[in-house]
């Protein structure tokens, strides 16, 4: 059987709304499900509060308390009172650790300059910092071994230093990975592997909701994509619609092999599906290959999808149903008709028994009268 399949334009734009929910559901799913379970049954909240405790330390974070939506910085790696206002952190929701380049909070050049040099001092790296401003000889300037800001650098350029220093430079440097045996950097992966694991979950449930039940609910295999661009899947052999194990390992194919594996490798079985829908005769993608399906544009196509085997052994006992009905009516009519002859027949036999008696009646009648007049004569 020829199949027209479906054009590569429509499939596309199916496939980006449904990754567009796909993912939207997830990040919801992920952070109102996911995230509160795992706050519950991991170690992820001790360890958020010891990493920002780790790098308040070091003068990464400072800590600052909330007040009309702006934050007050209350306590720096100097403070005598830190550990006060670490737990105070950890237990009033007014007090959090901020970023240096926190848009909600002012900090001068000359500050952020001080926090910096502490920090990199205190993970033995304080060249590096130096060597970095000597890089920048608009802005600084060698005097008696001592590096100092230039009269003539501009305010908002040496802001951009600090900040590009901040928070481009400092996480990648091989002293700071090191530092402390590295814990910092141990808890930091921790962190991201269980925040990364919400959101795999997250993305997981809703490709399962999106790509494989709704498919096994709707006609034709259909996605939410795909319902509104008029597409449905077929087996790519008969054109009858996907049988559900078809639908089944398209979804797994599709979700493990061209999702996850994408978000690993930077979407690279994604694009390799992609151009083998574009140069595939009958426009299949790796997931309809292994599934033995193809998509078709069902406006175009005129498709009337075949029925499900379960109607079909449904509509087929009505059928029967009905035909014993017929049949046992029809025979219930027979009846009647055979009983309406015989009372018919019955009737006929009184009629012609009574006209008999008639007859015999007038004809002994007439004998009587006959005898009487011969006596009289």
């Amino acid at each position: 059987m020829e199949i027209k399949k479906a054009s590569s334009f429509k499939r596309v734009c199916a496939a980006i709304m449904d990754l567009l929910l796909a993912f939207l559901l997830g990040s919801l799913i992920s952070s109102f499900i996911c995230s509160p379970i795992a706050n519950n049954v991991t170690d992820i909240v001790e360890s958020r509060e010891t990493f920002n405790g780790e790098l308040f330390d070091l003068g990464y974070y400072v800590i600052a308390e909330i007040k009309d939506k702006k934050y007050e910085i209350v306590a720096d790696f100097e403070s005598e009172n830190k550990d006060d206002y670490k737990d105070k952190v950890n237990n009033n929701k007014n007090y959090i650790y901020v970023s240096l380049v926190d848009s909600e909070i002012t900090i001068s050049n000359e500050k952020f300059d001080h926090y910096l040099t502490h920090f990199y001092q205190e993970i033995e790296a304080l060249d590096v910092y130096n060597k970095y401003k000597e890089e920048k000889t608009d802005l600084f300037e060698k005097v008696d071994e001592n590096i100092v800001i230039k009269e003539n650098a501009s305010e908002e350029d040496l802001k951009n230093f600090y900040s590009d220093i901040y928070t481009t430079k400092i996480l990648s440097e091989e002293k700071l990975l090191s530092y402390d045996n590295q814990r910092i950097l141990k808890l930091s992966q921790h962190i991201d592997n269980i925040t990364r694991i919400c959101a795999y979950i997250g993305i997981f449930i809703s490709l399962l909701l999106l790509n494989l039940c709704l498919p096994l609910i709707f006609k034709n295999g259909q996605t939410i994509g795909k319902k509104m661009m008029n597409l449905g899947v077929v087996n790519v052999t008969t054109g009858e619609s996907a049988s559900k194990l078809a639908l089944f390992l398209r979804f797994v194919t599709y979700a493990l092999v061209e999702i996850f594996l994408s978000l690993m490798i930077i979407y690279i079985p994604l694009i390799i599906s992609f151009i083998i829908m574009l140069v595939n005769k009958k426009g299949q993608s790796v997931h309809d290959l292994v599934a033995h399906t193809t998509v078709i544009d069902l406006f175009e196509a005129n498709y009337v999808p075949e029925k499900d085997e379960s109607v079909i052994e449904v509509d087929a006992k009505d059928v029967e149903n009905k035909n014993n009905e017929n049949n046992n009516q029809d025979e219930d009519n027979k009846e009647q008709e055979v009983k309406e002859i015989e009372q018919e027949n019955a009737s006929e036999n009184l009629e012609n028994v009574d006209k008999n008696n008639e007859e015999i009646n007038t004809d002994s009648q007439n004998t009587e009268i006959e005898d009487i007049q011969k006596e009289k004569e």
